[in-house]
């Protein structure tokens, strides 16, 4: 992986479940850890490709494997900018253990 790809700064997020006194859910969002990253829309014939599989697909992001990521699942987030991405699917490029690619969907704040 070129290094000049991951330019941008992501952070990984994870929701933390509490109740408050009436036992309601007031989870919120607590971040994991900060890597660089390349944030890239997907499109046209990838995206085409992409609907077959997970219609709302919208960015790929891709990371470098390591401790600091092995952790992360489809049930935490990235942070990036003022976007928020849905991880969707994490694959291990190449099942190479040096580049992990997440399929997400960008939602607004």
């Amino acid at each position: 992986m070129r290094a000049g790809r991951l330019n941008q700064r992501i952070t990984f997020q994870r929701r933390t479940e509490t109740l408050d006194a009436y036992r309601e859910d007031t989870g919120t969002w607590e971040d994991l850890v900060t890597v660089y990253a390349g944030v890239e829309p997907v499109a046209g014939k990838e995206f085409f490709a992409a609907l077959q599989v997970q219609s709302d697909i919208t960015h790929r992001i891709l990371v470098r494997s390591s401790s600091d990521v092995s952790g992360i699942t489809t049930k935490d987030r990235v942070s990036h900018e003022t976007n928020l991405y849905d991880i969707q699917s994490i694959l291990n490029v190449g099942s190479r253990n040096k580049e992990l690619q997440l399929m997400c969907i960008q939602h607004s704040r």
